[in-house]
């Protein structure tokens, strides 16, 4: 009794340390996703490194929540770092285990961030899609948070289609989420996106939005915000002719400044030097404008776009020309010229021309005002040849850029038609491949069903024929050793049966996925094997894949658990089958041994390769060394 007492003290305390030392890792991965948000913007080498821990941590302790966190931060990562494959593969993975976990913030963040993706690749039909399921998941599991940040890219979106209607409905829609669940951050974005899509048409409405989002960032404390909307303020009112709103403009670029001092961010540097010299330009101060557009020149090589560097080009010049500068406004103006042509800008070229004619014409002037009466007429004539010579002049440079226009554009087309011809033929070598591929597959299949055929027919009958003679020649000998024997042969008989069953290709025909799944789990549960787990989502959706694309995916399953088998080692091996909108993911986990990387093409893959080819999937494996293995396959929709 005494002891029965120790055992169950024992157990009660090895449970509660294996439930604390649990406790301890997750919180360890949480501190370690907390480490990856903060290092993220300043030192992204650190944030991997804090992410990548996270992710290998959750994996240890199968925390399926923790996993899809750690998987959809490592697909931001990526998006950051431009490695957009990547960045799809970790978000989809993200998905599956977000459905597992009913994780639904992780599942609407994923759905977002790969409309973001298709967003910057210009597919607005793929990003629609994949922004609409975010708010569906958003919506109906009550995540305001995530509903207000798809709401906005719902509304960049349609303004990329320039749809402003559609798109102020969903900016309006983020704004009341934001209000009525005290979403500051997303409250103010969706004040800023309004205020820009009333900037050119209604500039009374577009300086009441920012005005709102101003006053919300101040009382938040958003420091970078409140810099952002002093700036487009200052701006706003810089574009009107009223005198009296440069008070307004000198006020908020003041308080830009003292933002920025706090800050200490140089970035911010070439905005606020830039509106300073605009200030100071509309004030017809034109030595203080030419400073500040001066220190925003030293501020351009940090964050700053070719656009905005050539409209600091282009306002340097003017400034130079109207302070009568005119040697460096045709310096700056050249280089505004360069700028405008390597972005293939036609507006910059036709306002370089420009004031190079106006410089000329400006400086004939400056002559003729010199010249005495009686040089009036003689001047009259020659000012008349000018005109012509620079209409003239003008006819050729207009004709000159036509031509070097077109030029230009026939070398791209050739280029597209080079590249289309390119694509047509990998596009052909691949069909080719994948001809091959079919092929090789197919007479694979076709030996099986032979050597099956032959298992059946001729070794199997035969060891049926030596049974029946056997237990013949027993029925008078009454010998318990060869009953033993027929028994053996019996059992050697079942397994040769079950072999040819396997590889005939009659069996997989009359039975759906589904179904040749179980008598997979149950063969090798039969056998004492490893215990297999079946998760089909949405139920049922696996037995409608047709026959062909049945038969390579079971083969492929088949050849997965023959490799566990035989090398993992494993007690329990889990089958996730997803039915996504444009693809069909299956993900084979083990708790095994796991194997070296470098090593996979040695354990039997060569025959998986060829059979994911030919439904043109791509897999990827990763394993560990005593941490087991996950095969996670993608097959696109439209070869099912």
């Amino acid at each position: 009794m005494q002891q029965n007492g120790i055992q169950i003290i024992t157990l009660f305390l090895l449970v509660t340390f294996c439930q604390l030392k649990a406790q301890v890792v997750s919180q360890s991965v949480e501190k370690d996703i907390q480490l990856f948000s903060g290092y993220l913007s300043t030192n992204s080498d650190s944030a991997y490194h804090y992410i990548k821990r996270a992710y290998k941590k959750s994996l240890v302790l199968k925390n399926d929540s923790l996993i899809a966190r750690s998987l959809y931060n490592l697909g931001y990562y990526h998006y950051l770092k431009k490695n957009t494959n990547e960045s799809k593969r970790h978000l989809i993975k993200a998905l599956n285990y977000s459905y597992k976990s009913k994780f639904h913030k992780i599942s609407a963040l994923s759905y977002n961030q790969l409309g973001t993706i298709a967003f910057d690749e210009n597919q607005f039909e793929v990003a629609l899609s994949k922004y609409l399921k975010a708010l569906e998941i958003a919506d109906r599991n009550k995540i305001p948070e995530s509903k207000s940040r798809v709401l906005i890219n719902l509304g960049n979106l349609y303004l990329r289609q320039k749809d402003t209607l559609k798109s102020l409905s969903y900016y309006n829609e983020n704004i009341s989420n934001a209000e009525k669940h005290s979403l500051y951050n997303e409250l103010i974005k969706g004040y800023m996106n309004c205020a820009v899509l009333f900037s050119e048409k209604d500039v009374q409405k577009s300086i009441k939005y920012y005005n709102k989002a101003l006053t919300l960032s101040q009382q938040s404390k958003d420091l970078y915000s409140e810099f952002s909307l002093h700036i487009n303020l200052s701006e706003l009112y810089l574009s009107g002719n009223n005198n009296s709103d440069l008070l307004k403009v000198y006020k908020h670029l003041s308080s830009a400044k003292k933002i920025q001092q706090l800050l200490n961010d140089t970035s911010l540097l070439f905005y606020l030097n830039f509106n300073f010299g605009g200030y100071f330009r509309k004030e017809k101060q034109y030595e203080k404008a030419l400073t500040y557009y001066q220190l925003a020149l030293h501020q351009s090589n940090k964050n700053v776009n070719s656009d905005q560097l050539l409209n600091l080009y282009k306002t340097l010049s003017e400034t130079y020309f109207l302070k009568e500068d005119f040697k460096n406004a045709l310096v700056f103006k050249n280089k505004q010229y360069k700028l405008s042509d390597s972005i293939f800008t036609e507006k910059k070229n036709r306002d370089f021309n420009e004031i190079q004619t106006k410089y000329q014409v400006d400086k004939k002037n400056l002559k003729i005002q010199l010249l005495t009466k009686e040089k009036i007429i003689e001047m009259d004539r020659r000012k008349w040849t000018f005109v012509v010579g620079l209409f003239i002049i003008t006819a050729l440079l207009l004709a000159l850029l036509f031509f070097k226009n077109r030029i230009k554009t026939q070398k791209i087309i050739l280029d597209k038609e080079n590249e289309i011809h390119k694509q047509e033929v990998i596009r052909l070598e691949q069909e080719k491949e994948l001809k091959r591929i079919v092929g090789l597959v197919e007479g694979q299949d076709q030996e099986r069903n032979r050597v099956a055929k032959e298992i059946h027919d001729g070794i199997g009958g035969a060891l049926a024929g030596i049974k029946l003679e056997l237990a013949q020649y027993n029925s008078e000998l009454k010998s318990e050793k060869i009953d033993a024997v027929v028994l053996k042969m019996s059992k050697a008989f079942a397994d040769l049966r079950l072999i040819s069953h396997n590889l005939s290709l009659n069996s997989l025909k009359d039975k759906n996925l589904e179904h040749l799944l179980m008598d997979l789990k149950n063969d090798y549960e039969n056998r004492d094997e490893f215990q297999v787990e079946v998760v089909v989502f949405p139920p049922n959706s696996i037995n409608k894949i047709k026959e062909s694309a049945k038969h390579q995916i079971y083969r492929v399953i088949q050849e997965l658990l023959s490799n566990v088998s035989k090398h993992a080692k494993a007690k329990t091996v889990f089958l996730n089958f997803t039915m996504h909108d444009d693809f069909f993911n299956i993900i084979v986990e083990d708790d095994g041994s796991g194997f070296n990387r470098d090593d996979r093409k040695g354990i039997g893959l060569s025959n998986i390769d060829e059979r994911l080819s030919s439904v043109k999937a791509v897999y990827a494996i990763e394993s560990c060394i005593g941490k087991g293995t996950v095969v996670t396959i993608d097959i696109p929709i439209s070869q099912l």
